[in-house]
């Protein structure tokens, strides 16, 4: 009866592969932050924020506005991620802004892929950032990229201050859909042969609005179609039985 129940649960239960998930709870301090990301700079870091956050208790966040910081940090996977259509690989993050009408902002967060294997280890191939930018695009709306597709792009929804907005893209064989609060809201081409061994969180660049990041997720999730299927299979087994 236990092998059948098994069963059940592995036929109807969403198959997802974790590659990257952080909620930033686990942080005791910013040591622990910084130990298991790369800071790019480290006097100026991505800090831990424990006065804000979407799921309790802690965010991130690049410090004090300043038109002048540079605070930019990353995290090798330790293998090359890819999308298809049948299994899309979904980044999606919550993001909270406290001003959505100043255009100098320019905090982001990137999938990217390099001929190495890892940040800035050969050349950049490929790159998917949401967020929001200051340069090229109608600063009132999020801001999308998908580098071997369409470039830099908005997504059709405006920046809210003050609210928790989650943002996610779903990387598949050949395109790329941005999601704003679980509507599309863009989507572009890119090239299939590129995959992923990285997460960028921040800009590097100035910006004078400060953005906390809460709930990084980054898997490979099957859509209804391919659960179905496995679904099916597991009852098949079942019924066999």
């Amino acid at each position: 009866m236990k092998k059948l129940a098994i069963l059940m649960v592995l036929a109807i239960a969403p198959m997802a592969s974790a590659a990257w998930v952080d909620n930033f709870d686990s942080y005791a301090d910013q040591a622990a932050l910084d130990a298991v990301y790369t800071q790019m700079y480290p006097a100026v870091p991505m800090m831990l924020d424990t006065t804000l956050s979407n799921s309790p208790s802690n965010s991130i966040h690049p410090g004090a506005a300043n038109v002048n910081y540079t605070v930019r940090m990353y995290k090798n996977f330790g293998e090359e991620l890819a999308g298809s259509d049948a299994a899309p690989l979904e980044v999606k993050f919550m993001t909270y802004m406290t001003d959505a009408t100043d255009w100098w902002c320019r905090e982001y967060i990137e999938m990217r892929g390099y001929s190495g294997s890892g940040y800035n280890d050969g050349d950049l191939q490929e790159l998917i950032a949401q967020g929001a930018t200051s340069s090229e695009v109608d600063t009132s709306k999020y801001y999308v990229r998908t580098l071997t597709g369409d470039g830099k792009e908005n997504a059709d929804v405006a920046r809210i201050a003050d609210e928790w907005v989650e943002l996610k893209a779903l990387i598949k064989t050949s395109t790329v859909e941005y999601y704003v609060n679980g509507v599309l809201a863009a989507d572009s081409p890119r090239d299939p042969s590129y995959t992923f061994d990285c997460v960028v969180i921040g800009s590097g660049l100035s910006s004078r609005v400060d953005v906390n990041f809460d709930d990084l997720s980054i898997q490979v999730i099957p859509e209804p179609a391919s659960l179905a299927l496995l679904a099916l299979g597991g009852f098949a087994l079942i019924r066999r039985r």
